[in-house]
């Protein structure tokens, strides 16, 4: 009997050590790559610079767009591309540039990247800064627990949650592995789950299919926070002409498009908002000479939003215009 429990006693001092350290190195990776649990430089140093590839970039407008659709046109165009969705939730174009994760993404070499905006990319953050400091005086002692035994068993060793929802996709499995590490050990804002082509969204398996009525789209434009409004010429709108510029100077193509919107999002962004985005837009055209295409307002009364700001992941009509300019841009 003691010497069971000697043995037990080891097994949870070793799995708490285990957890320690592994906690710390994701830590430290997160400050590095500034996507969660995600080593960026690992993930486009494993694809082939020689292989033809798109990437699509953005915030979780842009995940939610489906790149299997995409593939599976390319695919029947026998177009030998392989297509990456890499949206990230909360992104800004900022984030790409001054973490490093642009010059990876150039080392990869990719013959096109059509990148996703919108309002919210060129919003005056100021607000959220304000918040967020508070929300710091607020947390300041507080502290992370240490994952317990038992919870972790019951929630990720049983075999309901071993096979759930996992036959249904193509995963990554040393992305899986990180996002199971980082969710045990209580680190928020990874995926659910990680397509290899969609790496570092955050996406709920569970909902992803759901589709929002009228009534419930309203609802959530009502109680979201009110949009800051555009600010033109801020730091934003500086860091995408700078990652154009990059782009460019690496002879890389680089095509970007508006967002898709619901009605009920639009309504509340004002005359003045919706102007001072489409001038952003037309300055970045026409000073680099990047096609824009414009997808705001395209599918804003049809029956395919998950919720007020993102597309169910299986709308077709996105999907299908994402490829068809993909498809004009390398001249398919």
């Amino acid at each position: 009997m003691k010497e069971n429990l000697k043995i037990v006693s080891a097994v949870v001092l070793a799995f708490f050590v285990s957890s320690t350290i592994v906690y710390f190195f994701v830590k430290d990776n997160q400050s590095q790559s500034n996507i969660p649990g995600i080593d960026t430089k690992l993930f486009y140093s494993s694809l082939d610079p020689k292989a033809h590839k798109v990437f699509l970039v953005g915030s979780s407008h842009v995940a939610s767009l489906n790149s299997t659709i995409i593939q599976n046109i390319f695919t029947e165009n026998k177009a030998n591309y392989t297509i990456y969705n890499l949206g990230r939730s909360g992104d800004l174009p900022h984030d790409r540039y001054y973490t490093g994760e642009l010059d990876h993404m150039i080392s990869s070499k990719p013959d096109l990247v059509i990148w996703g905006l919108s309002f919210r990319d060129f919003e005056n953050q100021q607000h959220y800064i304000n918040n967020a400091n508070s929300d710091q005086k607020v947390n300041d002692n507080s502290f992370t627990k240490l994952p317990d035994v038992q919870e972790y068993v019951r929630k990720n060793l049983s075999i309901e949650n071993l096979v759930k929802d996992k036959l249904e996709i193509y995963v990554s499995p040393r992305i899986v592995t990180t996002v199971t590490l980082i969710n045990t050990l209580g680190i928020h804002g990874v995926s659910d789950y990680a397509e290899a082509r969609l790496p570092f969204a955050q996406v709920d398996i569970n909902s992803i299919h759901v589709l929002s009525d009228k009534n419930t789209l309203k609802s959530q434009a009502e109680q979201a926070t009110p949009f800051q409004g555009i600010m033109v010429n801020g730091s934003e709108e500086d860091s995408m002409k700078l990652t154009i510029e990059k782009l460019h100077a690496s002879h890389i193509k680089i095509v970007l498009f508006s967002t898709p919107q619901s009605s009920e999002y639009l309504d509340t962004i004002s005359d003045s908002d919706k102007k001072k985005f489409a001038s952003i837009l037309q300055e970045l055209s026409t000073k680099y000479n990047v096609p824009v295409f414009n997808l705001q307002d395209q599918y804003a009364n049809m029956n395919i939003w998950h919720d007020v700001n993102h597309v169910a992941n299986f709308a077709n009509q996105p999907n299908d215009d994402i490829a068809k300019i993909i498809m004009s841009e390398i001249d398919l």
